[in-house]
């Protein structure tokens, strides 16, 4: 295994430790596997987080923005400002706990269907 491969660096430059640093960081990033698939959370992951109830926080679904198309986007702490997106639909179907587009953090959202006369 070489390392200046695996860092995309060539072994003949000098290096600073922000530079290596940098690298190794991009490397890490590109190796993880939440971004394995277009910077979306693979399907194996949010099944078992889906089934198993796990979630990082509780959002309200008064604090998420309605979108014209009728979805709610709630901004992740990852900094992907459409993180968590859900429909009416997938609330009335049971599907409460989601996850975000660019990271592995999963919310469950806190709301009420309310049935209209």
């Amino acid at each position: 295994m070489d390392a200046y491969k695996i860092l995309k660096l060539s072994p003949t430059e000098a290096y600073t430790a922000s530079d290596l640093r940098i690298a190794y960081k991009t490397a890490l990033l590109n190796a993880h596997p939440d971004k394995q698939q277009n910077g979306r959370v693979s399907e194996i992951s949010v099944d078992h987080v889906l089934t198993t109830e796990r979630y990082n926080a509780v959002v309200d679904l008064d604090d998420f923005e309605e979108q014209a198309d009728g979805s709610f986007v709630y901004p992740c702490r990852c900094g992907e400002y459409g993180g968590y997106i859900v429909t009416e639909d997938d609330l009335e179907n049971g599907m409460d706990v989601i996850p975000c587009t660019g990271c592995s953090l999963v919310v469950k959202v806190a709301y009420e269907i309310c049935y209209s006369d």
